[in-house]
């Protein structure tokens, strides 16, 4: 938005709703987080009984 609209990293933030650190300094994520991500979807994917509305 900021380079296609020509709008202020200000205004575009406010518009989508994103704080302006947030937008400045993006989450990184680490070697653990990424890790504890690929657990849960092999979890995910060797148990699929388990989840949402299984009754």
């Amino acid at each position: 938005m900021i380079g296609e609209c020509d709008l202020s990293e200000r205004r575009a933030c406010r518009l989508v709703g994103l704080s302006r650190d947030s937008y400045r300094n993006p989450p990184e994520a680490d070697a653990m987080t990424q890790e504890l991500s690929n657990k849960i979807v092999e979890i995910a994917h060797a148990r699929r009984r388990f989840g949402y509305r299984t009754a």
